[in-house]
């Protein structure tokens, strides 16, 4: 909270040194940061598996000059089969995690710590109504988890317990949390509704996923050599192993970072999202591989986007989520990586979530727009466009916000380099204005033409006074397939932040931009590009904001 404070700050001082913007004059309803802490979105979505109903997860903020410190509280809500929603679980003292659906339909599962609880645990609560009651729990708190097809055992991932002398350090104060000395590996448990004590499967390393296989025999697991975060990154590897006795069945040679796995429903084959290979900078390739295990094939060689998510439509097809760009491309494809096909590309809303029913033919999805925040959607599969099916935050109706488009120009060296323009509100003459740049981290990452403001990224607060908000996916950015991603390495400080200048002084030329009142923020990898705009380049950017840079 305090450093949120501290960032909101200067992030004030930066549009002071770059403004003033407007005047402040009666004018239309603009997003203020007050609004900001309002706002409500829709964070995952879960299908039941007849595909008639969705489960999500609304986020809801604490109000900051009421509430007390701490993280924002996660709701529960269903779309009900007439279309109308209700909210299961809510209030200032309940959130919820993890939301999945029981396999029989009849129920919906979740993680939270309630009345009663010293840590995390599963419960479940009727669809048709009535209490949620615990299902689950452990001692260490229940992380993630998978229900076996039976709808009775679970499989679940739960931290180790901290050492002895660990504890007894801690009772006497020294609640220190040094950097990577005190990771505990997380391990697979396997429990039961039905009573009886869980089950630990004895493995080497720690896990991050697991997955059960249709036939309720064995699992799937991304398993990393420890718990250090390097190891997290860039070893893990999904093993997959028998429920009776943690036996290792297979192991897959998938390389680098590590996405989603899925199984085929007849659980000859796992998709997974990964790296290319060990450099490439992000999980963003389509792979199949035998259950068996051995190398993974890689489907959609040379794909100039990034793959987010993909499942299974039948023992032969899949569905993929993904990004070209900065907008958003459904497709399905074959196995043997044939007959690839588009089933929907989307300039007005940027997806996630990707949900299917046990049929594959109903899906839903968590989406934005360049004018509201993420809401739930439901897809027909196949069909021309997902449909919204929530409307969080109504009073954005009344707001007044920029126009947001994706730009493309040419860097010095004639790369073609994407980034997304917020125009000032009321802006219609295409006067020049003050303007910010807004740097992503990563650097493997990027922007998409969806919701851009939040606390740390001024955007729309911006726009409503009257600055420019540039968004640039310089070099080195996902999206646009690896050898984009990759085209920065080598080169520190360099090309990618090149990119990053060409973008201004072509807004500048396009009479987009002041020149003399450009200032630059972003956190992490974009907090170490704006510390350099304010070193390396002081004579290009008045102001500065760096927010957990190096």
């Amino acid at each position: 909270m305090v450093n949120r404070v501290y960032l909101v700050l200067a992030l004030s001082y930066l549009l002071l040194a770059c403004g003033p913007a407007q005047a402040a004059t009666q004018g239309p309803r603009t997003l203020t940061s007050a609004d900001i802490a309002r706002i409500e979105m829709v964070t995952s979505a879960q299908v039941s598996p007849k595909g008639d109903q969705v489960a999500y997860e609304v986020l809801v903020q604490r109000d900051p000059l009421k509430d007390k410190d701490g993280a924002a509280r996660k709701e529960l809500h269903v779309l009900r089969p007439d279309g109308t929603t209700r909210r299961y679980i809510g209030g200032k003292k309940q959130t919820v995690s993890g939301v999945r659906w029981t396999p029989a339909g009849d129920a919906i599962s979740f993680v939270a710590k309630r009345d009663g609880d010293k840590k995390p645990a599963l419960y479940r609560i009727p669809v048709d109504g009535g209490e949620a009651r615990r299902a689950l729990s452990h001692d260490e708190g229940i992380r993630s988890y998978d229900w076996h097809p039976d709808g009775h055992q679970v499989a679940y991932l739960a931290k180790d317990p901290m050492e002895e002398g660990q504890k007894k350090l801690r009772d006497k104060g020294f609640d220190a949390n040094v950097y990577e000395e005190s990771a505990r590996p997380t391990s697979v448990w396997l429990g039961s509704t039905e009573g009886g004590d869980p089950r630990k499967l004895e493995l080497k390393g720690s896990a991050s996923e697991l997955h059960w296989s249709p036939s309720g025999e064995s699992l799937a697991i991304a398993l990393a050599p420890s718990a250090l975060i390097d190891d997290h990154y860039m070893a893990r590897e999904v093993t997959v192993v028998s429920a009776k006795d943690g036996k290792v069945l297979a192991r897959v040679e998938n390389p680098g970072k590590l996405g989603g796995v899925a199984w085929s429903p007849d659980g000859k084959h796992l998709a997974i999202v990964s790296g290319e290979n060990i450099n490439d900078p992000s999980a963003g390739r389509l792979k199949v591989v035998p259950a068996t295990g051995g190398k993974p094939t890689e489907l959609l060689k040379g794909y100039k986007g990034a793959i987010h998510q993909a499942l299974w439509i039948d023992n032969e097809t899949l569905l993929y989520l993904a990004s070209e760009g900065t907008h958003s491309v459904l497709g399905k494809i074959r196995k043997d990586g044939a007959d690839n096909e588009v089933l929907h590309r989307d300039d007005a809303a940027v997806y996630q979530g990707l949900s299917l029913s046990q049929d594959a033919k109903a899906a839903a999805l968590v989406a934005s727009t360049p004018k509201s925040p993420r809401n739930l959607y439901g897809w027909s599969v196949g069909a021309q466009a997902p449909e919204k099916k929530t409307t969080l935050n109504p009073w954005l109706a009344e707001v007044e916000l920029g126009d947001q488009k994706t730009i493309r120009y040419a860097a010095r060296d004639g790369k073609e380099i994407e980034g997304i323009l917020v125009h000032p509100v009321g802006n219609k003459k295409g006067n020049a204005a003050p303007m910010i740049v807004m740097v992503h981290g990563g650097p493997e990452s990027h922007y998409r033409n969806g919701w851009l403001t939040w606390y740390s990224s001024p955007g729309q607060i911006a726009a409503g006074q009257g600055y420019a908000i540039f968004y640039p996916n310089y070099r080195g950015s996902t999206g646009r397939g690896v050898p984009f991603s990759r085209v920065s390495q080598g080169d520190p400080a360099g090309a990618e932040f090149d990119d990053i200048v060409d973008g201004v002084d072509h807004l500048v030329k396009m009479g987009v931009a002041k020149k003399n009142k450009v200032g630059i923020t972003g956190g992490s990898y974009g907090g170490y590009a704006s510390a350099w705009g304010a070193t390396y380049y002081t004579d290009r950017f008045a102001a500065s904001a760096v927010f957990v840079g190096v």
